[in-house]
């Protein structure tokens, strides 16, 4: 453990707010060898890992461990230590340094390490890699231990502490307080919703259930029904009329520099209607219309990053998005890419299409427009109301620490707080505040209605069915007899609950008839804890799509259902974190690729190399050998990422088959080419012949005589051929085929 009372800092690697961190650092190794920093994004956190490197592992032979929760924010490490250390990528570099991804750890963790920086450290917390984790840091007990987060928040509730010796973060700088005390640049925020179309199916569907309502409702009840029908109608009549995307952009991209700026957009995961591309990839093609209101109609580059996409297809677009200093509106579109580590330099704003009721995910995103040293008000457009007008108030309250006088004007004018200097805090520009106000109060009536109609009634109905059908799983459409439309009263009843606007009392009394609160949610935990056990029982998550359990669960079946749920962009996002944490595959190409190694792992176990045999099948009938010769082709073609030669090059993976026919391959051969000369009365097998296996002994053939020609085989394997009667000549042939030649 290092024990440094006073830090210097005339190496320059480190901005004033940060000297002080890092002094704190050196105070918390005193006491103990591991200290935790939860510090905003944009603060420049990777910045005190690299001065750290620099003053107590440079050329002294000390051994570094970094790890990141992404390739993408390792690389941005690395890039970062080209200009701190004189360290790239691809340069040599005077610290023993050694980097990994939190996937990757269990490879690390019996390895000796002087020390060892956890950023992002809130993703240690992670089930499917915390094991990990905690051994590394077990086998490591006295190496000195950085851990760096935005956030210790965890939403399974995970208490990152615990791998600090329960110690709390020696410095916390929030987004707040980084914007209050000047260190990140205030931000010019544009709410304004522009996608309705959640509100525009609850208005359709509140329609239809209160025209319902009006054949069982009292003389009271049909006069709010009557005025609720009324308002839906106005707020259809607001919504139509509320401002578009190209008329925002034109109002607010008011500047030369916001005109030719660089923005970050956040886009929800899943594919398009037609599943023939990425929901990202079809709103880039409309990003023209967007901006056509704009001054000087400047044109438009687009670039974007996707986990799909390779980490080296990813950090070309990242790259040439930083160095694009043309006229034209920079756009990088995002799922999932940007929210922590990497932070891409010259951001001029935000474009938020993605919504979230995370908070870590919400300043995650907005802190990628605020770095230090940013001269301008950074631009956030959030066009999904992730700062909806319930917080609004909130957030002005909590960034402004004076009493100063404070104005708020609506509709398009600034909503400001003062702070010390007399500097505005947080610009809020709020577009459609009448709408969203008036369609927020209109769902919370109606769902406070819905709670108290005829609730007796719907108890008489919901007994009647579980008396029929023997529980409570009412479809979503059904009807009774007479015409009670019992499945979208049951939506109503989930909806009301999940909007807390349900009294305890009626949840007890439907609790007790066996209600069931929300049918998705229950299939969705049981498949959930059923991967769970999968995964305990095969240490992964790879189920064969034809799966079932002992007791018939179609695991396999429902794992297929909720990747689709995903890549429609149907699949809430606190499921998709959830799966997240435990490693679910979101790609089956990965998923079959990775069984793909682990079945290559297996072979050569057995057969101690991996000259698999084109035919080969393993005992459950999977084809490997099938399967190696697509890789192969896929490498040959240049079709193959990097990513995946590592892991195959890692393994001993053969590329090139020609002049391998030892071992059990050779033997294989000669078995199928004395049957041949049964069948055919030589060895002159044609180039292009294959057995009806498909196995191909003319190719086959065509390697041991470029083997034998090359000197490369064996005086045992010559002799055994030449027993045989083996055609070492091809233009000796004795039958007349082209193929040969």
């Amino acid at each position: 453990m290092e024990k440094h009372k006073l830090a210097m800092f005339d190496d320059g690697i480190l901005k004033p707010h940060n000297q002080q961190v890092y002094q704190k650092i050196l105070d918390g190794l005193l006491d103990s060898n591991k200290v935790l920093v939860e510090q905003a994004t944009g603060t420049g956190k990777s910045f005190l890992a690299m001065k750290y490197i620099h003053d107590f592992a440079l050329n002294n032979g000390k051994k570094v461990l970094f790890v990141a929760p992404t390739k993408v924010i390792e690389d941005a490490f690395l890039d970062n230590c080209e200009g701190v250390l004189g360290y790239g990528k691809n340069r040599n570099f005077n610290v023993d340094l050694t980097t990994s991804l939190y996937a990757g750890l269990k490879n690390e963790v019996n390895n000796h390490y002087d020390i060892i920086i956890l950023d992002e450290v809130h993703r240690a917390g992670a089930e499917v890699w915390g094991q990990s984790v905690e051994q590394l840091l077990a086998n490591n007990s006295n190496a000195t231990v950085l851990g760096l987060t935005a956030t210790l928040d965890r939403m399974d509730g995970i208490d990152i502490r615990q791998y600090f010796d329960n110690r709390e973060p020696v410095s916390r700088i929030s987004l707040v307080n980084a914007i209050q005390s000047g260190i990140l640049p205030v931000p010019d925020y544009t709410l304004a919703k522009v996608d309705f179309s959640d509100d525009k199916q609850f208005i359709e569907q509140a329609e239809q259930d209160l025209m319902d309502k009006l054949h069982h409702a009292t003389r009271n009840e049909k006069a709010y029904i009557t005025k609720y029908l009324a308002d839906l109608s106005e707020a259809k009549k607001i919504i139509a009329e509320s401002k578009e995307l190209p008329y925002i952009f034109g109002k607010e991209l008011n500047t030369p520099a916001l005109r030719k700026g660089k923005y970050i957009v956040f886009c929800i995961g899943g594919q398009d209607d037609n599943g023939d591309k990425l929901r990202m990839e079809q709103m880039a093609t409309q990003a023209h219309y967007w901006f056509r209101n704009v001054e000087g109609n400047p044109s438009i580059k687009t670039y974007a990053v996707h986990s799909t996409y390779g980490s080296e297809y990813n950090a070309e677009q990242i790259e040439e998005f930083e160095n694009d200093d043309s006229n034209s509106i920079k756009l990088l579109f995002s799922v999932n890419m940007l929210n922590e580590g990497k932070h891409v330099e010259d951001i001029d704003g935000v474009i938020m299409f993605r919504p979230t009721a995370s908070k870590v995910i919400y300043l995650q995103q907005l802190g990628r427009a605020l770095s230090v040293g940013h001269n301008e008000h950074p631009k956030i457009f959030d066009f999904v109301a992730n700062l909806d007008m319930e917080r609004v108030d909130e957030i002005k309250r909590t960034l402004t620490p004076t009493q100063e006088t404070e104005h708020t004007k609506q509709d398009g004018d600034e909503v400001q707080g003062d702070r010390d200097k007399g500097k505005p805090v947080f610009n809020i520009n709020i577009k459609n505040l009448t709408a969203l106000e008036f369609i927020n109060s209109l769902k919370r009536n109606i769902y406070e209605f819905n709670e108290t109609f005829d609730f007796d009634l719907l108890i008489s109905k919901l007994n009647e069915y579980k008396a029929e059908n023997g529980d409570l799983l009412v479809p979503y459409n059904y009807e009774t007899e007479d015409n009670y439309s019992l499945g979208r009263r049951v939506i109503e009843l989930r909806s009301t609950y999940r909007n807390g606007k349900l009294s305890q009392d009626r949840i007890d009394e439907l609790s007790k008839i066996g209600f069931v609160w929300s049918a998705k949610d229950e299939a969705f935990e049981e498949g959930f804890a059923r991967l769970k056990e999968y995964q305990a029982e095969n240490g992964d998550l790879l189920v064969p799509a034809d799966y079932e359990t002992e007791d018939q669960y179609p695991l396999g079946q429902k794992v297929n259902n909720i990747r689709q749920s995903f890549r429609k962009g149907k699949l809430s996002q606190d499921k998709i974190d959830r799966l997240n944490e435990i490693g679910f595959i979101w790609n089956t190409k990965d998923e079959a690729f990775e069984e793909f190694c682990a079945r290559l792992e297996e072979y050569k176990q057995k057969s101690g190399d991996l000259l698999v045999p084109l035919n080969y099948e393993t005992e459950d009938q999977y084809p490997l050998g099938q399967k190696v010769s697509y890789i192969r082709q896929s490498y040959s073609r240049g079709y193959l990422s990097s990513d995946k030669k590592n892991r195959l090059n890692a393994i001993g993976f053969v590329w090139n088959t020609r002049g391998n026919v030892k071992g059990e391959t050779f033997e294989e051969t000669c078995t199928r080419l004395e049957k041949y000369k049964q069948e055919n009365g030589d060895l002159v097998v044609p180039r292009n012949y294959e057995t009806e296996d498909q196995y191909p002994l003319g190719l086959k053939v065509h390697s041991i005589r470029v083997a034998y020609k090359n000197g490369r085989l064996s005086s045992d394997k010559i002799d055994y051929l030449n027993e045989m009667g083996f055609v070492w000549d091809a233009s000796k042939k004795k039958k007349d085929d082209p193929q040969m030649q």
